[in-house]
């Protein structure tokens, strides 16, 4: 991306305070600019300082994916499809004193990151990658709760503009034009 494709476009989005990079690269492809990926640009990343510090961040990543998905209408990808599914899963998983089986689609989920951690831990030899599997769990997680927690707060308030718009309609004594 050059500065002028960059400019054209209207640069970043500042009410994005997550996934920003995803929304300006759908106004660039829209607008008819390539993006390009290179392995030669270094970045350099701070890891969080706890699982909930990570869920945090992923939390909020999920709520930006959310608002490019609202947007765009495009963009969504399989394994964001996948990754949706965990806050359904762990929800279920609450209610499992009603019944054991709305447990088993979160325990299978968890089973596959902490034994896939685990497993990265034996192959690597490095006890602290087998914590790979926590920290999956809480960026899975925080992605996932993040996107329908955003989802849900536009579907309410799409729903109370439409009661809204409604009940003006029908509100006694105002005849509808």
């Amino acid at each position: 991306m050059t500065i002028g494709a960059f400019r054209a476009v209207g640069g970043y989005d500042e009410t994005f305070s997550h996934n920003e990079d995803a929304e300006l690269d759908a106004r660039l492809t829209d607008q008819g600019f390539h993006i390009y990926l290179t392995g030669e640009t270094y970045v350099t990343y701070y890891p969080r300082e706890s699982a909930t510090a990570l869920f945090r961040q992923y939390f909020n990543i999920g709520r930006g994916r959310a608002r490019n998905l609202l947007r765009h209408r495009r963009n969504t990808k399989p394994r964001h499809l996948v990754l949706a599914v965990v806050a359904p899963a762990v929800c279920l998983f609450l209610l499992a004193p009603l019944d054991g089986i709305l447990a088993l689609s979160a325990l299978a989920w968890a089973l596959l990151c902490l034994g896939y951690g685990a497993l990265l831990g034996y192959w690597q030899r490095d006890a602290c990658a087998a914590a790979a599997g926590v920290a999956a769990m809480a960026m899975q997680a925080g992605w996932s709760f993040g996107f329908f927690h955003t989802l849900l707060a536009e579907l309410s308030q799409s729903r109370g503009a439409i009661l809204s718009k409604f009940s003006q309609k029908s509100a006694p004594g105002r005849v509808a034009p």
